[in-house]
């Protein structure tokens, strides 16, 4: 087995579980036959499409006074130390910021809020193998 042209150490049998570890690489398998008496051969398949992986969410709120509301955003994956690209911040069905994912987080402080609570959701656009996702959170004052 290959993860991005190289060979994976110990991945000899017929399957191979693609871990965590080979998000944004691409896969491929790599077989080779011994005959005694014949000619041996090798044959390598065709590399899969990037393999992605979904994310882990972790979005909270807190009403900073004077209407504004402060809302961070954590995102990580397995296989990645550092997750970037972008999310977009909302309240219904309006955008209203979206911002860059920087080594993992992303923090907005959103001013002129509505009174009383109210739910926000991050949309992350994915970035590279991870996928996009989503996340709410409810905002009391």
């Amino acid at each position: 087995w290959l993860a991005g042209g190289t060979p994976v150490p110990g991945a000899t049998d017929r399957t191979w579980k693609v871990p965590a570890g080979a998000a944004g690489s691409r896969v491929a398998v790599r077989v080779s036959t011994v005959k005694p008496g014949l000619r041996t051969g090798v044959a390598t398949s065709a590399q899969t499409p990037v393999v992605t992986t979904q994310p882990a969410l972790r979005l909270t709120g807190k009403a900073s006074g004077g209407g504004a509301v402060l809302l961070t955003l954590k995102v990580t994956a397995a296989g990645l130390r550092s997750v970037g690209g972008k999310v977009s911040f909302l309240r219904g069905r309006k955008v209203l910021e979206t911002v860059p994912v920087v080594k993992g987080s992303a923090t907005v402080r959103l001013t002129r809020q509505p009174s009383g609570a109210s739910t926000y959701v991050a949309k992350y656009l994915g970035w590279g193998p991870v996928l996009p996702a989503s996340r709410s959170v409810r905002v009391a004052p």
